[in-house]
């Protein structure tokens, strides 16, 4: 029974990946490791575009459903080392350990490129309703002579996310390609 709570803080409901509270932890400690080993790691926020359309128009049950098939996605694409959570209502983070932020961004692009072709047909509609993702990728250790935690890779993938919806979404974009004047 124990086993069970310890899973229940650790997993998000719906799509039975881990939750922000495990991947903070994991984190701390594939960073510390990065630094031990001079090697990189790199953390992956992606949100899915137009995502309250979806909601609106079919009602929440089509959006749990779409939920599921990215999380389904991402898990076939992964590896066993990779760590993968519900971050927030519709975004995912993919923390790729010895991952360079090149090998990150093929990751992420041809995980965008699978949710473009994806085939989400909403129940008593004809046609395939489309679908895009959007993504921004921060690579530890991301800038010299910065202190920087979990909270800090994290904060920058949003960045970049943020900017990759505001370049008009359905792109990838890596904090270390920003000016950070923007």
């Amino acid at each position: 029974n124990k086993l069970k709570i310890s899973n229940i803080s650790t997993t998000d409901e719906l799509t039975g990946l881990h939750n922000r509270k495990f991947l903070l932890e994991r984190l701390e400690s594939e960073m510390s490791r990065a630094k031990r080993y001079g090697s990189k790691v790199s953390g992956i926020l992606f949100d899915i575009d137009f995502f309250k359309v979806v909601n609106d128009m079919y009602g929440y049950e089509w959006g749990d459903v779409l939920l599921k098939s990215v999380a389904e996605k991402l898990k076939q694409l992964i590896r066993k080392e990779d760590i993968l959570t519900r971050y927030g209502d519709e975004e995912f983070l993919v923390l790729l350990p010895n991952t360079s932020e090149e090998q990150a961004f093929l990751f992420a692009e041809r995980f965008r490129r699978d949710i473009e072709r994806m085939e989400f047909i909403p129940a008593g509609e004809e046609e395939r309703h489309p679908i895009t993702i959007s993504g921004g990728i921060a690579t530890y250790p991301c800038m010299e002579n910065v202190e920087e935690d979990a909270n800090t890779v994290i904060r920058y993938a949003e960045h970049a996310l943020y900017n990759a919806k505001k370049r008009g979404k359905n792109k990838i974009v890596q904090f270390s390609q920003l000016n950070l004047g923007e």
